[in-house]
């Protein structure tokens, strides 16, 4: 989705000791296969530590995303007369359109709703995607995605921006996941990730994981950030560490999966723009950074993925080339195996 196609402006909160405040709710005028795309923007607070802000350390708002596909059983399903939804409505998608929503809500909706239209998000249509469709879900999660959007003066009471440029967002469950982080009691943040899974598997009744291993991948996500906020250094352990979950990830296509190594994709980037990582481009192994070399070498990785990756860029350049040889090769090779009597 791109960034000019969602628009986000939150009131200040009446109430700021909610966990998530009143949500800016998003809505598509396009149906996609017979779905109402639906969306929610929540702000979530948190206090991060960085060298380059005055006081090393900032108020950080993050803007949680939730979208999914709702058809109009989902629409009935919903308790309207339900007292939670007076405090908190995330992930529970009050009417299919824009007007629908206002007509229910009138006055009690405090942020501006926004639309936006199938081909700015980007549906992409995977076996998930599509098995749900087929089994007619009357809710289907399409993606999850938190952000850093801005970092406030800690101590000022006017939200003082300090820095827009702040984006990473692995700190997030890095400070309040791990058992010996020194942020570890603060339960709002911690309880965050909980919450969310609640809401998936209950208001929307996606049950493609299930809690402890929820728990378990975010965790050690969690620990692996810890450690480098912490070390700011990169040991031949940890880059072990970080190559054992990276071929441990799971289907992306799934949303909950997609959001977890979410926070990974980013302690990644970090570790690569300081120059303390290269990541092969050709099978995605970690190895200590080097300035002149993009893959993974045999003498110290075990393996030549340059040759692989040149052959398939030549391949790529010549194929027009080389298919009409290979299938004429294929060709005759049938053809003598048939005569052989040979079976392959």
């Amino acid at each position: 989705m791109t960034k000019q196609a969602l628009k986000i402006k939150f009131k200040k909160p009446e109430d700021i000791t909610l966990q998530f405040q009143d949500p800016v709710e998003i809505f598509c005028p396009q149906k996609y296969k017979g779905y109402y795309l639906r969306g929610q923007v929540v702000e979530l607070h948190d206090n991060i530590e960085d060298a380059s802000l005055p006081q090393r350390y900032g108020h950080a708002i993050y803007h949680f995303r939730i979208f999914a596909l709702i058809n109009d059983a989902y629409s009935k399903s919903i308790d309207l007369e339900d007292e939670r939804l007076e405090y908190t409505r995330l992930g529970t998608f009050i009417g299919r359109t824009k007007s629908e929503f206002l007509k229910i809500l009138r006055d009690k909706a405090k942020n501006k709703p926004v639309e936006i239209s199938l081909k700015d998000f980007g549906i992409q249509e995977t076996p998930y995607l599509l098995n749900s469709i087929r089994n007619n879900k009357d809710a289907i999660v399409l993606k999850l995605d938190i952000s850093l959007d801005r970092v406030l003066n800690p101590d000022s009471e006017k939200d003082k921006i300090l820095s827009r440029n702040l984006k990473r967002i692995y700190q997030l469950p890095a400070y309040h996941l791990p058992k010996n982080s020194e942020y570890h009691e603060d339960d709002i943040e911690r309880l965050f990730f909980d919450d969310i899974f609640n809401i998936l598997y209950f208001n929307l009744d996606y049950n493609f994981t299930d809690k402890r291993e929820y728990r378990r991948l975010l965790n050690e996500i969690a620990e692996l950030g810890y450690e480098w906020i912490k070390s700011q250094a990169v040991s031949t352990q940890y880059i072990a560490k970080l190559n054992a979950f990276n071929t441990a990830v799971k289907d992306r296509t799934l949303p909950f999966y997609d959001f977890c190594f979410r926070f990974f994709d980013d302690l990644l980037d970090e570790l690569k723009e300081k120059h303390k990582i290269t990541q092969c481009s050709f099978c995605g192994n970690i190895f200590p950074f080097h300035k002149s070399r993009k893959y993974c070498a045999y003498k110290t990785e075990g393996k030549d993925c340059g040759k692989p990756a040149r052959n398939k860029r030549f391949y790529m350049k010549h194929r027009d080339e080389i298919l009409p040889k290979a299938r004429k090769t294929t060709r005759g090779l049938r053809a003598f195996y048939k005569k052989k009597g040979i079976k392959k």
